[in-house]
């Protein structure tokens, strides 16, 4: 027994198997720990309001809908949906949806080993899995009750098996298209993964002529994904419930700045950049640092040996190039050179005047400018599978993987332009251009890499030993990074606050029977289960007693938020018009109306 598990084990551990078993386990540690840490510490204070209404909507699917809050059936269903499982086998808590959101943290660094090992080699995989897995941005909203990460990792996994059905075997498109359904469907912005999946097919080579080998088994797995398209229609048919991604999708895309006031805010373009080091690692920014400036080594060197063969490549190339993508069409080798500059400004301009015009059509204007890109690309490198890889003589490798290449580029260029385009911003948004982030990371990396293999350095050290020194002092930093993560307090005072004020109002209160306002509704709907209605911070302070009384509000319960104007001028004052401070609870407070 003991020489068989010793052999399995032995198995498990050779370099070509290894990658794949570090991943699996880091994965799995990270998950379980933030599950538990997060069940444990009370961490749905001021920065993950939006958990309890997936916990209302999941009781809707439950069969216990509460009065009130039917606004919730405008969310994306698939996490509410299959947290309201574990709701009716009598799990109710938070720590059923923080199973449930955290369960895709470790589908989501296994996909993207999985998609990277399309690109890179096991190792580069392994790294830039782990990579992804170690960014604060991804840890912190793991297993926190939010959408994010679940959809990232059902969209990574569309795009691995589509990708897989367009190179190896159409079956996997059997796959990719379900998956790309369920993305949807556990938030709605994953249907820009549609636009990713078309980058990828538009800029391989004759898809015109080639397209109709396709088009049978695509159309099958558009059909097949229909398995889970009808029965989320069916439900929300037979119960009468809106579609609320199509009321979403309508408003946000009419949604432009000039609609807003004319004192609205500018658009902060540069958030996301600007953001960076935070996202990698937020708790010590110098990590952050670091590995941007890794990226940067390698970006800036692989863009000049582009334009260095770009260069050489057009003394050389015809005077007529054929066009990729219909090679029958031929042009002039200067109009292809034109073009390619011209989709690069164009790129470029998409994003820097994103928010003056719906998103619709931003990322029209951005899918046209990567088409356009990825064909003359195409039509002026016709040999493209004969040239070497950044001259890359140590390997051989050729560069055959400019589709794949682009498409996760186009992949953070395109989530890039959509968050930039709205005038909220948030860090939560970034998890959808993670992938795309950590494949430039991962592409800089190993070009970083390769250039201290190929050092002439005159110091006496060994070029193999320098570039695996610093592989595996990257690898170290980024497993220290994510054990010291799970190291912070999380803890929120405001929900122990939350929580003592719910129970005093179930003991002293005939909450059933009464009308209570609360800047933080959802939240005590959850712990009542019962309705407790919104109070808009928009409400101004002057007007806030009038408009309690006017919504016949026999209780107010204020909690300090970051729009909510009203709390820092009633924080000292025991009463609002026609309402009396009774209770405090921390920052939480209980106001009675006067006249019940």
């Amino acid at each position: 027994m003991l020489i068989e598990l010793k052999s399995k084990l032995s198995e498990i551990m050779h370099k070509d198997k290894f990658p794949l078993f570090a991943v699996v386990a880091f994965s799995i540690f990270i998950c379980l720990a933030l599950i538990i840490i997060n069940s444990s510490s009370n961490i749905l204070g001021h920065n993950y309001r939006d958990a309890y209404l997936y916990l209302i909507q999941a009781y809707h699917f439950a069969g216990t809908p509460i009065g009130g809050y039917d606004y919730v059936n405008y969310y994306s269903p698939l996490i509410p949906f299959l947290t309201s499982l574990l709701f009716r086998l009598g799990f109710v808590s938070e720590a059923s949806l923080f199973a449930v959101t955290g369960l895709f943290y470790p589908i989501a660094v296994i996909g993207i080993y999985f998609l990277l090992n399309l690109r890179f080699d096991k190792f580069y995989s392994m790294l830039g899995a782990i990579l992804y897995g170690s960014m604060s941005i991804n840890l912190m909203w793991t297993a926190n009750g939010t959408l994010d990460i679940p959809s990232v990792a059902l969209s990574i996994w569309a795009v691995y098996f589509f990708i897989k059905g367009l190179e190896s075997n159409q079956k996997f498109f059997y796959l990719a298209f379900p998956l790309l359904v369920l993305s949807v469907f556990a938030k709605y912005t994953g249907a820009l993964t549609i636009l990713v999946m078309m980058v990828y097919l538009l800029s391989k080579r004759d898809i015109i002529g080639n397209f109709v080998k396709y088009i049978k088994n695509i159309i099958g797995g558009i059909i097949t994904s229909f398995v889970f398209i009808i029965p989320f229609l069916s439900y929300y048919i037979i119960n009468g419930l809106p579609f609320g991604f199509i009321n979403q999708a309508r408003e946000v895309s009419t949604e432009t700045i000039s609609s807003n006031t004319a004192a609205a805010p500018a658009n902060d373009l540069f958030f996301y950049i600007s953001s960076l080091p935070r996202f990698i690692y937020s708790p010590q920014k110098i990590l952050g640092y670091f590995i941007l400036l890794v990226a940067a080594v390698g970006v800036i060197y692989g863009i000049y040996k582009l334009i260095n063969y770009l260069k050489e490549h057009y003394k050389d190339s015809a005077n007529k190039l054929e066009i990729s993508f219909y090679p029958k069409i031929r042009l002039n080798k200067n109009v292809c050179f034109i073009a390619l500059a011209v989709s690069i400004i164009m790129i470029i301009l998409t994003f820097l005047t994103a928010g003056m015009t719906s998103f619709i059509i931003s990322e029209l204007l951005l899918l046209i400018g990567l088409a356009i890109f990825a064909s003359c690309f195409n039509s002026i490198f016709t040999d493209l599978a004969d040239i070497d890889y950044v001259n890359d003589k140590e390997t051989s490798s050729k560069y055959k993987y400019f589709r794949f290449d682009f498409a996760m580029i186009s992949w953070f260029l395109i989530y890039l332009v959509f968050f930039s385009s709205h005038l909220i911003k948030a860090d939560r948004y970034f998890t959808a251009l993670v992938p795309g982030f950590v494949f430039i990371l991962v592409y800089s990396i190993e070009r970083v890499t390769y250039l201290l293999r190929n050092n002439n350095s005159k110091f006496n050290i060994s070029k193999e030993k320098a570039a695996k020194g610093f592989l595996a002092m990257l690898l170290i930093l980024l497993l220290a990074a994510s054990i010291g993560y799970l190291t912070i307090d999380r803890h929120d005072p405001l929900v122990d606050n939350e929580i003592e004020t719910a129970k005093w109002i179930e003991s002293n209160v005939d909450y059933e029977n009464m009308t209570i306002y609360a800047d933080r509704g959802p939240i005590y709907t959850w712990y009542l289960s019962s309705e407790v209605d919104y109070c808009p911070s928009s409400v101004n302070i002057s007007e806030l007693g009038d408009y309690l009384n006017e919504q016949n509000a026999s209780y107010y319960i204020m909690t300090p938020l970051e729009d909510n104007v009203n709390y820092d001028y009633f924080q000292n004052k025991d009463s609002i018009e026609g309402f009396t401070k009774i209770k405090t609870f921390g920052e939480v407070k209980v106001y009675k109306n006067n006249a019940k």
